[in-house]
C-alpha cells in the first residue's frame, strides 16, 4: 500500500509540475504575462486587450494563481448576476516570483533544456560560461536573478561567519569578494557587522548589480570594487580579514582553483578567513535542485564540476589555509554549503 501511495504521488507531482508550466507558458505565448507586467486588470480587460475568450482566461488565472504565479489583488465590490461574472470583474496582479524573474530566467530555461537532447547526443557543452570570452556577458545577464535565489542562503552564511557581538567590533574589517556576482554574500555579512568594508572583484559588467545590491540595502558607503579578472588584478598584500569565493569553485578545474586560492591566501590577513560557498550533496531536499544543476552545468561549460567538501577542503589547506571545515546551509535551495578555515598567524 506504501508502494502504491508512493507511485500515485510521484505520478501526480510529474502531471501537475508539467500543466503547472504548460499553464505559464501559455500566459506568456498569449501576452497575459507581460500585459500584468504593466499592473493589476481584470479577466474582461485581459480578455478585451488581448482578443481572448473570457472563460478560458478565467480558468487559466484560477491555475496561475493556485501555482502562486498570480494574486487576486481586489474583488468586485458590486454583486453580480454569477459568481463567474464576479470573478470576471476581480483584479489580478503577478506574484512577487514573475516580478523578481529577469529576461534570462522568463522561460523557467525552457529554451536552454530545449538543448538537452542535442548535449545527450554530442557531450558537448552548448554554452561555455568558464570562458573568459564569454563570462562577462552571460553572468552580467544573470547577476540580478541570482541575487533573489541565494538572499537566504547568503543571510545563513552571514549568521554564522559574523558571530563576534557587534559591542566588540572596533576596528574596520575587509571583506573580499572574489567573482562577486550582485555581491550578496559578503553584503549579506556587512549588514551584520557594522566595521565591514566589502571589496568586489568581477567583470565590470556584473559589477554594476554588486552596486545597486549596496545602494538597496543601504551599505553603498561601504562598498568599493575592483574590476577585471580575479586572476589578474592586483590584491593588497595580507589586507582581508574575510575572502569570499561564492558561486565560482565550480567553473575552475581543481588546480586552477588551487592557483586562486593560493592568491587568496597572500592577500588575506594572518588569523583571517577563507570561505568558499559552492554547491554541494548532502540534503536530501535538495536533490532534485542539485542534480538538475549538475546536469546543466555540463551543459554551459567546458570544464565545470561541483566538488564534495571533503575534496575541497583539501585544495583549501593545500591553498595554506589551516582548520578548515564544511558547513551545509539549510535555507533554500538546499544544496550551498561552504567551507571555511583561517590562514595561520
Amino acid at each position: 500500500m506504501h508502494q502504491q501511495h508512493t507511485t500515485l504521488a510521484t505520478y501526480f507531482e510529474l502531471m501537475n509540475c508539467n500543466g503547472a508550466v504548460r499553464v505559464y507558458q501559455a500566459a506568456r505565448e498569449c501576452g497575459i504575462i507581460d500585459a500584468l507586467r504593466e499592473g493589476a486588470q481584470s479577466i474582461d480587460q485581459l480578455s478585451d486587450r488581448l482578443s481572448l475568450q473570457p472563460h478560458p482566461v478565467k480558468l487559466l488565472l484560477d491555475a496561475l494563481e493556485a501555482i502562486e504565479l498570480v494574486e487576486r489583488t481586489q474583488k468586485s465590490p458590486v454583486p453580480p448576476a454569477s459568481a463567474d461574472s464576479r470573478s470576471r470583474q476581480d483584479l489580478f496582479e503577478l506574484a512577487e516570483v514573475l516580478k523578481l524573474l529577469s529576461d534570462e530566467y522568463a522561460d523557467l530555461g525552457g529554451s536552454y533544456w530545449d538543448q538537452l537532447p542535442k548535449f545527450l547526443a554530442t557531450g558537448k557543452p552548448l554554452k561555455h560560461m568558464d570562458d573568459v570570452g564569454e563570462s562577462e556577458f552571460q553572468y552580467a545577464k544573470q547577476a540580478a536573478s541570482l541575487r533573489w535565489m541565494m538572499t537566504p542562503a547568503a543571510m545563513e552564511a552571514a549568521s554564522y561567519l559574523q558571530q563576534t557581538p557587534a559591542s566588540k567590533r572596533t576596528q574596520p574589517y575587509h571583506i573580499l569578494d572574489v567573482a562577486a556576482g550582485s555581491a550578496i554574500w559578503s553584503l549579506s555579512a556587512a549588514r551584520i557587522n557594522p566595521q565591514a568594508i566589502v571589496t568586489a572583484v568581477d567583470w565590470s559588467g556584473v559589477l554594476s548589480e554588486a552596486e545597486n545590491t549596496a545602494s538597496q540595502m543601504g551599505l553603498a558607503q561601504r562598498y568599493q570594487s575592483l574590476a577585471g579578472n580575479i586572476f589578474d588584478v592586483s590584491l593588497p598584500a595580507e589586507k582581508y580579514d574575510q575572502v569570499i569565493v561564492a558561486n565560482f569553485a565550480h567553473l575552475l578545474p581543481a588546480e586552477k582553483l588551487l592557483t586562486l586560492l593560493t592568491k587568496l591566501h597572500g592577500a588575506t590577513k594572518p588569523g583571517g578567513q577563507l570561505v568558499v560557498v559552492d554547491v554541494f550533496s548532502g540534503q536530501a531536499t535538495g536533490d532534485i535542485s542539485r542534480t538538475l544543476y549538475q546536469l546543466g552545468l555540463e551543459m554551459r561549460t567546458a570544464a565545470g564540476r561541483t566538488y564534495q567538501s571533503k575534496e575541497l577542503q583539501s585544495i583549501v589547506e593545500r591553498a595554506g589555509i589551516g582548520s578548515t571545515h564544511f558547513r551545509p546551509l539549510k535555507a533554500m535551495p538546499h544544496t550551498m554549503g561552504f567551507v571555511a578555515g583561517r590562514k595561520q598567524e
